[in-house]
């Protein structure tokens, strides 16, 4: 909370600073419909994949820098994070971010934390290549360490490492093989993540597919070894799209999921998605998706 507080006071000078910051307000809502195999139907203001409704505030400073709070309307039950604030930093776009932030994992389908940081950006001497790494201290039984992401061909491979302690304790961590409430929390996690992922567009088209490692879990609570996810998806018009994915956990079992996001009104989308554990059913469920 001591942190919280100093970096708020931080962002409001900033605000109070500038003669005219240009203030931009958002609100991402999620309203989820899950039905577990062999469980009780739930309604929570995040989705299935652990991403949260946000009300959003960005803020441009005259220096050029610009400030970013997001706060979750839910929190998720077991946690590592167990905060309301999502996101909370000050940023010289492209150069260096301090502050509350998702650390440069991956395409953030594995490995998806919201930590204390900061993080650098660097364009190297190769054409379409970059690397973004952050120093994070999320406090003890947290997050600690050091995270990384070089990209190469402007983004469709990356290379990500993520080094210290903890890291997976989040609910948005794992999701495409742990429900968000499953997360191992405070105190448990792993002392190393690595991870390749490599993406493609091919017009109406698009391709993904990641790879982790997992080691130096902290408890019985963290499984050890690989994952790995491939997905395809299909946009035959700017308000829906379609995509199919399959997920290998570390215990070997084999997840699939079929999803879809229809726009129904301007800002409005309706998201399906249905899964399955080793061919039996594992979860259905229905968002309702709001952008503004």
């Amino acid at each position: 909370m001591k942190r919280l507080s100093v970096l708020l006071v931080i962002l409001v000078t900033a605000v109070a600073w500038a003669q005219n910051p240009d203030v931009t307000v958002k609100f991402d809502g999620r309203l989820d419909y899950r039905i577990p195999n062999g469980g009780a139907s739930t309604q929570r203001l995040y989705d299935t994949l652990g991403r949260p409704s946000l009300l959003e505030l960005s803020f441009r400073l005259e220096p050029g820098l610009r400030a970013f709070v997001s706060q979750r309307l839910q929190r998720i039950a077991h946690d590592g994070d167990n905060g309301l604030l999502d996101e909370y930093y000050i940023e010289d776009e492209g150069v260096w971010r301090v502050g509350k932030q998702f650390v440069p994992f991956g395409s953030g389908a594995f490995l998806r934390e919201s930590v204390l940081s900061a993080r650098g950006d660097i364009d190297l001497p190769i054409e379409g290549a970059s690397l973004s790494i952050a120093l994070a201290d999320a406090g003890s039984g947290r997050q600690r360490g050091v995270v990384g992401r070089l990209s190469l061909f402007d983004g469709m491979i990356g290379l990500s490492a993520a080094v210290g302690q903890h890291w997976g304790i989040s609910g948005s961590s794992f999701t495409l093989f742990r429900r968000p409430e499953a997360s191992p929390g405070v105190g448990a996690g792993f002392e190393r993540v690595f991870g390749v992922d490599i993406s493609r567009t091919f017009g109406k088209f698009n391709g993904r597919a990641e790879f982790v490692l997992m080691g130096g879990g902290s408890s019985f609570r963290d499984p050890e070894g690989e994952a790995l996810d491939v997905s395809g998806g299909i946009s035959p018009s700017s308000n829906r799209s379609y995509t199919v994915g399959w997920t290998l956990s570390p215990d070997h079992a084999n997840f699939y999921r079929l999803a879809a996001t229809l726009e129904i009104e301007k800002n409005v989308f309706l998201e399906p998605m249905v899964r399955l554990r080793n061919g039996a059913g594992y979860d259905f469920s229905l968002q309702l998706h709001l952008h503004f």
